[in-house]
């Protein structure tokens, strides 16, 4: 199971995350993740579907 540091550590009265047997910290954020990501794929395809008719 992965989440992010501040709910593990019991944010969001989350506290059964902090019963965890074993923690591995990463240090790569979820925004970090995301940034990559994007950087990599440069570009979000866009959908031009019609939807608002005039009849």
């Amino acid at each position: 199971m992965g989440t992010n540091d501040y709910l593990s550590n019991g944010g969001d009265n989350m506290n059964f995350f902090k019963k965890g047997v074993q923690k591995y910290v990463l240090d790569y954020k979820l925004r970090n993740i995301l940034i990559d990501y994007f950087k990599e794929v440069d570009t979000i395809p866009v959908v031009n579907d019609i939807k608002i008719t005039v009849e």
